[in-house]
Parts: C-alpha cells; structure tokens; sequence
C-alpha cells in the first residue's frame, strides 16, 4: 500500500503540475535508463532551475547529459550496479552541480548531510559505506 501511494504521489506531482524546478529537493537518484530526450530535456530544465540541488545520479553518460541540456554539471564518478531482481546492470552517473549553490532549508538538507559527504568523497567512500551497510 506504501508503494502504491508513493507511485501514485510519484505521478502526481511529476506528471499533472507542470514542474519546472526540482526545489527543494537537493539530491535526485533516478533511474532515467527508458527515458527519451525529450523527457531527459525536461528534467535537464528542471534541474537547471534548481540552484540549490546538489547532486544528480543518472544512468545517462556525460556526453549526452550535455545534449539533453544539463548545465553546471560534473561528472563525479561512475557505479556499476546490479539490480537484485534480474541481474542485469547498469552504470550509473554521479553528478554535482558546479557553480553557486543555493542553500535550501535545512529541514532538508539534514536528511542528507551524510550521503551527501559520502558523495562528494567519491567512489571509494561509495563502495566503503556500501559494504559496511552489507549492501555489496
């Protein structure tokens, strides 16, 4: 029932509001592997007018995540991840923002403060949580 609401709120507020900013929220995971350029182009002007989101994770390379329109992005580091239910696995994209970075509220930010320092420590740290979670 819990996943059923959160897909419900998920197409809620994604596809019925007509978003153009992703603010607050600071960091975004998405599993964007299906998505077209035209859906990526949007998302790319949502994050653009999102001073304040830090961070980015996509299964999209670099290149194109500049032909979608991504500005003030760098590539942090790559992650090969496999999906427990099918095996198959996907490289995903660690992106931050570049830049001036607005501040959000903190009730927020707080949530995060701890994978964001994980993040920004690159993939070692990555893979260093992971195990010590029992996630590898």
């Amino acid at each position: 029932n819990c996943q059923l609401k959160t897909i419900v709120l998920f197409h809620v507020f994604f596809y019925k509001m007509n978003l153009s900013t992703f603010a607050p929220v600071t960091h975004i995971f998405s599993f964007d592997e299906t998505f077209s350029a035209k859906e990526m182009s949007w998302i790319a002007v949502a994050f653009n007018n999102s001073p304040g989101t830090k961070g980015y994770v996509s299964t999209k390379k670099y290149s194109d995540m500049i032909s979608f329109g991504f500005e003030n992005i760098k590539l942090v580091t790559a992650v090969p991840m496999q999906m427990k239910s099918t095996g198959e696995t996907h490289t995903h994209y660690l992106y931050k923002r570049t830049g001036h970075i607005v501040k959000y509220d903190d009730q927020c930010d707080h949530l995060l403060k701890g994978v964001w320092k994980t993040f920004n420590d690159g993939t070692e740290a990555i893979v260093k949580h992971n195990l010590q979670a029992g996630e590898c």
